[in-house]
């Protein structure tokens, strides 16, 4: 499912130049059942550990760029087809690791709107989807 192949590859949309957890001349991939955040000069982050990847149906990982895993939360992302599109469906949960539960709720809240705008305008139109 495209739906899928566009969301996970997560560094066509993500805008690592705002939200970068090293610099803004990284990138970021999934490897070896992890979500990594890599610099040309070879630093990385692991930003989460997939716990589940089923393609066209569900992704399941640890969320925690810039943070110590063992405060991670947690992110799914289902994809249903619904007619001729795709329903995206983001749930953020285990707020309970983060240092400031309610805040981390809140900043989340305001941020994943623009983060999915930004993978639904990817998934719609892809560089090199143009024949």
């Amino acid at each position: 499912m495209r739906a899928f192949e566009a969301f996970t590859a997560i560094a066509g949309w993500w805008p690592l130049a705002v939200r970068s957890v090293l610099d803004r001349s990284t990138t970021v991939v999934f490897v070896d059942g992890r979500l990594v955040e890599r610099s040309p000069d070879g630093r990385t982050a692991v930003w989460g550990t997939v716990s589940r990847w089923a393609p066209g149906e569900a992704l399941t990982l640890s969320w925690h760029p810039g943070r110590a895993p063992e405060g991670a939360g947690r992110l799914e992302v289902t994809f249903a087809a619904v007619g001729a599109q795709t329903l995206a469906t983001l749930d953020h949960s285990g707020w309970e690791g983060y240092d400031d539960p309610v805040g981390a709720r809140h900043d989340y809240n305001q941020g994943w709107p623009r983060m999915l705008g930004l993978y639904r305008r990817w998934a719609e139109f892809r560089p090199g989807d143009v024949a």
